[in-house]
C-alpha cells in the first residue's frame, strides 16, 4: 500500500523539525516554497523541482519558509534495486511530481489496490530514472552562515552586502567569504543569485508576471533578470512561464 505523504511546515523559518527514517527510506520534497533539509553530512536546499532521498535509519532536520511544506514518500529497500545507501539529491520532473501528488490524493481510498500498485510502480520507475546528478544548492553547517541563508531564503530581495552580513553575524569579511565558499561550494553572491532564481521559477510556475517576479526577488530591472535567467536556464523568463515544464508544475 502506498505510504501516506506526511506534511511538515513551519511559519517561522528559524524553527526546525527533527525526524528519522525508520525501516524505510524517504523521498523528501516540497510542492511549494523552499525547504532546507539537514542530515549528518550536509544540508540541501529543496525547491519544488528537487527532492532528497534519505536512506532508512538516517536522522534529518528541516525548516521551511512560510509557503514551504516538507512532504515524504516512504520507500522500502526491497521494492527496488536502485535504492542508494547514501543521501542523494534528485530532480523532480513534472510527471514525477504529479505521481507523488496523486499518491497523496489516493491515500485512504477504498478498493484502490490495483490502482495503487500501478501508481507505486510508476513512482519507483521515475525514482530510478531521476537518480542522476542534480544541481545542488547546499546550506552551510556554521550556524552564523546558516542564519544568513535563512534570511535570504525568507527574502531573496535582501541586498545586504558581505560587510553588512559580517557585522551582523560577528565574523570578519575574510572569514565569512572563505568559510561560506568552503561549506557551500559557492560565493555568497552566487548562492543568493541561485536562491533568487529558484524563487523566480516557483513564482513563474504560479503564473506571476515576469515584471513582478523580477522586482520582488531582488533584481533592479527586468532586463537584468531576463539576461541572468537566460544564462542559467537557456530561455527567457516569459518563455519558461509558457513552457510545458512550468505548466506541468502548476496545480
Amino acid at each position: 500500500m502506498i505510504q501516506q505523504l506526511c506534511s511538515q511546515s513551519d511559519p517561522d523559518p528559524s524553527l526546525s523539525r527533527i525526524d528519522m527514517c525508520g525501516s524505510e527510506g524517504r523521498i523528501l520534497f516540497t510542492l511549494s516554497g523552499i525547504v532546507v533539509v539537514s542530515v549528518e553530512n550536509g544540508s540541501w536546499v529543496l525547491p519544488p523541482q528537487r527532492a532528497l532521498w534519505v536512506p532508512a535509519g538516517v536522522r534529518y532536520g528541516s525548516f521551511a519558509r512560510k509557503s514551504g511544506a516538507l512532504r515524504s514518500f516512504a520507500l522500502a529497500g526491497d521494492e527496488t534495486t536502485a535504492v542508494p545507501r547514501a543521501v542523494r539529491l534528485l530532480n523532480v520532473s513534472p510527471f514525477f511530481r504529479e505521481l507523488l501528488i496523486e499518491a497523496l490524493r489516493s491515500e485512504g481510498m477504498v478498493g484502490q489496490s490495483v490502482r495503487e500498485a500501478c501508481l507505486k510502480s510508476l513512482i519507483l520507475s521515475e525514482f530510478e530514472a531521476e537518480l542522476r546528478p542534480a544541481g545542488r544548492m547546499t546550506a552551510p553547517k556554521d550556524s552564523r552562515l546558516l542564519n544568513i541563508c535563512q534570511a535570504i531564503l525568507a527574502d531573496p530581495s535582501d541586498n545586504r552586502t558581505i560587510d553588512e552580513w559580517a557585522r551582523i553575524v560577528g565574523m570578519s569579511r575574510r572569514a565569512l567569504t572563505r568559510n561560506f565558499r568552503l561549506q557551500t561550494g559557492l560565493s555568497l553572491a552566487v548562492w543568493r543569485q541561485q536562491a533568487r532564481l529558484e524563487e523566480a521559477t516557483a513564482r513563474l510556475r504560479m503564473g506571476e508576471s515576469v515584471t513582478r517576479v523580477a522586482y520582488e526577488v531582488g533584481y533592479e530591472s527586468v532586463a537584468t533578470f531576463s539576461m541572468i535567467f537566460r544564462q542559467n536556464f537557456g530561455m527567457s523568463p516569459s518563455r519558461y512561464a509558457r513552457s510545458d515544464a512550468a505548466a506541468g508544475l502548476r496545480g
